[in-house]
């Protein structure tokens, strides 16, 4: 009778447990932050399942050659993109929300970022042979010229785009929108095949372009008031400037090495590796946009409630480890399936720089939080040293590792970067204590 007392007893501990941890769950599942954060990664999902798609087509319809220079000239663009927007797109989420002129405070930043891309483009494909020989060949055409600048321009608008949804949490709608653009890219590079490389880029630029006027036109019909004027602000632009400055800094040398890395590997691997270091980007990515979406509204949230702060980190430290557990073991377990469907050949050479980049996201998930606690708190200097220490390490290391090992050195240098950072900052910021 003792024993089955003692046994009826452990069964309850173990169901008041699981029911506990339940709750948990529950309870976080219930988090506005995971609401906001569920729509940036479901919209995460539909287009990543809709940019395998495009990716199979081109791996299928085109050599490899011209996708690892499509991923070298799409990794430019978006450097360009990046380095353009001059930090507004991070002012716009900390300060739209209390802005006096919506309309103009959005313009202004979207009319910057139209006008520094177009300027960027220029510089850059004035120096093409210095700084990427490997696409010297686009100032040859007037074609691909004109492509590169509208990708450029458009990606960079669309990125303020983005923003504004999140601020508004318009998140579904932006599912739409980007699903939209994915479709549009799909058919377009079908239709466009015949051009070659010049056909991904068509197809590119027009899933962009028309990506941003739908937009528009629902962001109409949802928010009557939306009406942003292609004009700049002098007294807004300098009032986010003097916020978005260090941000910009920062934000540009933390996203250099995801944007430098495809056309490093192009410059020094050939073309062929690219399109294999490209596909395996591309696939991780998905788990990075996962990350970015928790740390994006954590950064929105924090913004609201700067006083609760800490809170707001742990909870979304736990959604982001509950969501990220079950997305690496499918990585770990089915890498080479999942990289066969774009063909044989990128199931051999990829799989393992797959791997290495789903294990990264692992301390990666604690670092962005930790990069924006700072960004809420306007701490510019650590968050600077922060993104330093990931362009030096993933750039320099990883450079330094693909010279000795091939693209699988790329992943271990950013892993071990990761890694570093995380036994750095634990001793600082811990939001659990």
């Amino acid at each position: 009778m003792k024993g089955d007392s003692t046994e009826a007893t452990n069964i309850r501990h173990s169901s008041a447990l699981i029911q506990g941890l339940t709750g948990r769950v529950r309870g976080l599942l219930k988090e506005p932050i995971f609401t906001s954060a569920l729509n940036l990664m479901t919209n995460g999902g539909i287009t990543a399942v809709l940019g395998f798609l495009f990716i199979m087509v081109i791996t299928q319809i085109f050599p490899p050659s011209d996708v690892g220079l499509y991923s070298a000239i799409i990794s430019a663009a978006g450097l360009l993109a990046l380095f353009s927007r001059f930090g507004f797109d991070i002012g716009l989420i900390r300060f739209l929300p209390s802005s006096k002129d919506p309309n103009d405070f959005v313009g202004t930043c979207q009319s910057t970022a139209l006008v520094g891309s177009l300027a960027l483009s220029a510089i850059f494909l004035a120096g093409l042979p210095i700084w990427a020989p490997s696409l010297s060949f686009i100032t040859d055409d007037l074609a691909f010229m004109i492509i590169f600048i509208a990708i450029t321009m458009t990606t960079s608008v669309l990125y303020i785009q983005h923003n504004y949804y999140i601020v508004m949490r318009l998140t579904r709608q932006l599912i739409v929108r980007d699903v939209l653009r994915d479709v549009i890219k799909i058919t377009s590079v079908i239709l466009l095949a015949p051009l070659g490389l010049c056909g991904i880029m068509g197809a590119s630029v027009t899933a962009l372009i028309a990506s941003f006027l739908l937009a528009n036109m629902f962001l109409r019909r949802t928010v009557p008031a939306y009406r942003p004027r292609l004009s700049i602000r002098r007294d807004l632009a300098r009032s986010l400037a003097k916020y978005s400055a260090n941000n910009y800094v920062a934000g540009m040398i933390g996203s250099a090495p995801y944007l430098i890395m495809p056309v490093l590997v192009v410059n020094l691997q050939g073309a062929e590796q690219g399109a294999y270091f490209f596909v395996a980007w591309s696939v991780a990515m998905v788990i990075f946009i996962a990350i970015d979406a928790i740390s994006t509204s954590f950064f929105a949230a924090g913004s609201r409630s700067t006083e609760e702060m800490k809170q707001i980190a742990l909870r979304s430290m736990k959604i982001a480890y509950l969501i990220l557990a079950p997305i690496l073991v499918i990585i770990l377990l089915f890498a080479p399936d999942l990289l066969a469907l774009f063909g044989e050949g990128y199931s051999e050479n990829s799989s393992n720089l797959l791997m290495l980049l789903s294990i990264c996201t692992i301390p990666m998930a604690f670092n962005d939080l930790y990069a924006n606690s700072k960004r809420i708190n306007n701490e510019m200097r650590p968050l600077i040293l922060y993104n330093l220490a990931i362009a030096v390490g993933t750039l320099g290391l990883g450079t330094l590792l693909m010279s000795q090992m091939g693209i699988i050195g790329v992943g271990i240098g950013f892993l071990l970067t990761e890694i570093f950072l995380t036994l750095v900052i634990s001793r600082r910021w811990r939001p659990w204590s």
